[in-house]
């Protein structure tokens, strides 16, 4: 078995200047005010926020839907109350949720699951589990079961695992986990396996920080090593409620997760899972913890890539006035390394941290995150606001280190196109340009300006002949600055 961990002892790669804005669309009020509701989207693009709980905990046993043209919401009944209930995102587009709270508070669980279909804005009850289970999380193997663990209000079930076969409707116990877990996070492995790191201790208690490998030959759990990094104890990853663990698959097929320094300091890190290698590796991107100036608090949310190509990293923090702020942090298709920061950010009135969040897709191909539900200041005041935080990276703003606005890179056109399209773009200053194209998954597909170009306004022509339909990426590189727009290529 191959499982290193590439730790870095400094982290001198910093968020690069700030481009584009980040402005919020509002969406209709739903009809029912929920939190801590789980997320799935369908291939029809439909985004579903499943379950949570309303006013006073009340439990809800429904879901509720809403298309990319954040028009209307349609409802839809769930086979069970699903509040802090498990989700596993399966290969066939749908989704089992499993367990939740059978009473308020949670100290009653269910061992219930059921099957949505998010096409069809419907579900169907499914196997019962062997441990009821609150704040459990699943993973589907290679051979089609579905592994999940964890649990909040028992530390039975938070020991063992468990394996369900879809096929038969039968679930089988595992061997135990070496430590007791509430919502852990999973990721499949190639070689049919499972990794399992992270997730509560029972009861709320410490972070987990073991490292671990469920084994499907053996049916056992493995320690792999006692910390998430080895260059220091004190980080956990941050999974949560709403987190989107549909959209985590970022470059060569690596999944991208957001770990916390909880003790001995503080501190934020993004870092990769590999599948293939099992492999962990810290990215050299410095989060900080607060700002310079005004010493306000950041509270990073978990990391979704926006098809398969863009990291977006929203980032909490809450003002003299009481008023919270969303910035958007976000990642440079085809590079671990570049990060970039929204110059502006969008505001709310509550607080979005346990919103159901997905990627959102708008017919501006805008990468866009929406934010369904969130709660006042406790678990008992949910809100029927739901947002659309959008990232508009063309915008016409500065750059920090002094680049004036004439730094450009326009829509290209025509767009869509077939099979040719012009690319216009402005140097503020003579020097060196890179103009790159990229699929949608972030490979590079041809370089079509690398040299020395004279300031001033340039155009470029790029021949997508005998490359398939699809959403393409442009992307200008200068020293210091860098600019990516999207274009459809349709034939």
């Amino acid at each position: 078995m191959i499982f290193y961990l590439i730790a870095l002892a400094t982290f001198s790669t910093a968020l690069n200047a700030q481009w584009g804005v980040a402005y919020k669309k509002e969406l209709p009020v739903m009809l029912t005010p929920r939190m801590t509701s789980q997320i799935v989207t369908g291939y029809n693009k439909k985004i579903m926020a499943l379950g949570g709980h309303t006013t006073g905990f009340a439990l809800l046993n429904n879901a509720v839907a809403i298309d990319d043209t954040g028009s209307v919401w349609s409802y839809f009944n769930l086979a069970d109350n699903r509040d802090n209930a498990g989700i596993v995102y399966l290969k066939d587009s749908t989704a089992l949720l499993v367990g939740g709270m059978s009473s308020p508070l949670g100290v009653g669980q269910l061992a219930t699951t059921e099957r949505v279909y998010p096409h069809l804005l419907s579900s169907v009850a499914g196997p019962n589990m062997i441990h009821a289970r609150t704040m459990a999380n699943g993973v589907q193997l290679n051979d089609g079961r579905v592994l999940v663990a964890g649990c909040w209000y028992s530390d039975a079930a938070a020991t063992q695992a468990e394996l369900i076969n879809l096929a038969t409707n039968q679930s089988v116990a595992t061997g135990n986990l070496n430590q007791p877990r509430a919502y852990p996070t999973m990721v499949a492995t190639s070689d049919g396996n499972a990794l399992l790191f992270g997730g509560w201790g029972t009861y709320g208690g410490e972070f987990s920080g073991k490292v671990e490998e469920y084994n499907f030959t053996t049916n056992q759990f493995t320690v792999l090593r006692d910390q998430l990094f080895a260059d220091d104890p004190d980080f956990r990853v941050v999974t949560d409620f709403g987190d989107d663990m549909q959209h985590k698959t970022w470059l060569q097929g690596k999944k991208i997760f957001l770990a916390r320094k909880f003790q001995n300091g503080t501190g934020w890190r993004l870092f990769t899972v590999d599948p293939v290698t099992k492999a962990f590796e810290v990215l050299p991107v410095y989060l900080p913890v607060a700002d310079t100036v005004t010493g306000k608090v950041f509270t990073y949310l978990p990391p979704i890539v926006y098809e398969g190509w863009q990291v977006l990293l929203p980032r909490l923090w809450t003002d003299d006035q009481g008023l919270n702020h969303i910035d958007l942090m976000y990642g440079n298709p085809g590079s671990t390394t570049t990060f970039y920061k929204a110059a502006s950010s969008a505001t709310v009135t509550y607080w979005p941290y346990y919103s159901a969040r997905a990627p959102y897709h708008n017919s501006n191909y805008e990468s866009a995150i929406i934010f369904i539900g969130g709660n006042q200041t406790s678990n008992f005041d949910p809100v029927a606001n739901a947002f659309v935080l959008v990232l508009d990276e063309f915008a016409d703003v500065n750059d920090p280190s002094g680049s004036p606005a004439s730094f450009t890179l326009e829509q290209n056109y025509p767009n869509p196109f077939n099979p040719s399209t012009v690319i216009r773009y402005a140097l503020p200053v003579t020097g060196f340009a890179r103009i790159s194209v990229y699929n949608a998954v972030g490979e590079l597909v041809k370089v079509l300006v690398s040299d020395e170009m004279p300031a001033g306004q340039h155009t470029v022509s790029f021949d997508a002949t005998g490359l398939p339909s699809g959403l393409y990426l442009y992307r200008l590189e200068t020293e210091g600055s860098a600019l990516t727009r999207k274009m459809l290529l349709v034939k």
